[in-house]
Parts: C-alpha cells; structure tokens; sequence
C-alpha cells in the first residue's frame, strides 16, 4: 500500500505545530497537496520532510488549503476514481 497522506511540519511565531494533507497530484517535479486552511496558517511556515510547501491558495470558509511541495515526488497521488456531484463521500482527518 502506497502513502497519499503526509505529515506537515508547522514553524510558527508562537511555537511548532504539525498537521496532515492528501497528495492530490505530481507536477513540475512536486506534490500538489490538499489540507485544512488552519494548517496552513500565513503567519507560519509549512515544511515536509523538511523541505518547504508553498501555500497556492486558502479558502478560510471551507477549511481547505492547496499547497505546493517541490522536489517531493515519492508519495504517490490519491485515486479518486469517478466522482459524481451530490455522492457521498468520507474525509478522514480533521
């Protein structure tokens, strides 16, 4: 079985913080991760493996985060197979 999740270190003002994302797809020699917009807080910086994930967008609203992990490619990205508007869905995490 092959990771999709991974686990995000966090560098903040007020100390250290972690959290997880889902690798949504492998481009540019990168990862293209989704996570939870508190994750992704702009008064800190993200890393994995201690390399650094750019912040592409945050939408505080739905609690979600895309983010940009470059020279990761080893986790391979989620299968989300066919996905019809109004299917249920489970998310795991928080």
């Amino acid at each position: 079985m092959v990771s999709r999740t991974v686990y995000l270190e966090a560098s903040c003002a007020e100390g250290e913080g972690s959290g997880s994302g889902v690798v949504l797809d492998n481009f540019f020699e990168g990862s293209l991760i989704a996570t939870a917009a508190h994750v992704a807080d702009p008064s800190c910086s993200l890393s994995y493996k201690s390399k650094p994930a750019w912040v592409l967008k945050v939408d505080k609203k739905h609690d979600l985060a895309l983010l940009y992990i470059p020279g990761v490619r080893s986790v391979s990205p989620l299968r989300l197979g066919t996905l019809y508007l109004g299917q249920n869905v489970i998310a795991v995490g928080y």
